[in-house]
């Protein structure tokens, strides 16, 4: 008898094991990459005409395969914008920051001086971003707070200098 049950145990620990498919355990990612081609790549790809990828193919296409193809070439660039999205947002967030720090050192006596740069800085990026990206509502923010911060700073100095030329008129210059 137990010679059978140690000839059992081998032979069915010798077989190969399959298991049933069952709710998996590990997690997986909720967005997984849709691109699988470099960006390099597939930015090029979306700027081919459809004459060009007809020659690579060696034949013509068919109508239906050049709307697949135009409807492919504007999922990838719309694709590839949404993920250059997090570089964009960080030139408009450092646009806004220096805008915001410019206005504030504005109101602070000394630091007045300090205001133009940083403001100025603030404008480049603030339009350098929304080049990037048209709908950047930062990069929009730190514009508008860039023109009033040089406004103000107009404004400012206009005073100062209004008060500084009214002293002359009072006989202490």
């Amino acid at each position: 008898m137990s010679i059978r049950l140690t000839i059992l145990l081998v032979l069915f620990s010798s077989l190969p094991a399959f298991s049933t498919p069952g709710p998996s355990i590990i997690a997986k990612p909720k967005d997984p990459p849709a691109l699988t081609l470099s960006t390099v790549v597939a930015s090029r790809f979306t700027t081919m005409k459809i004459k060009e990828i007809e020659k690579i193919a060696g034949r013509k296409l068919k109508l239906k395969e050049k709307f697949a193809i135009k409807l492919l070439q504007w999922k990838v660039k719309k694709d590839l914008a949404k993920n250059k999205k997090g570089e964009r947002s960080q030139k408009g967030k450092t646009a806004l920051i220096l805008s915001i720090a410019g206005v504030g050192c504005l109101l602070i006596p000394y630091l007045a001086l300090a205001s133009i740069p940083l403001v100025v800085l603030g404008l480049i990026l603030g339009y350098q971003a929304r080049k990037i990206n048209p709908g950047d509502k930062r990069a929009k923010a730190a514009i508008t707070i860039g023109w009033v911060g040089i406004i103000l700073f107009l404004v400012v100095v206009a005073l100062v200098v209004a008060i500084l030329a009214s002293f002359g008129s009072w006989g202490w210059g």
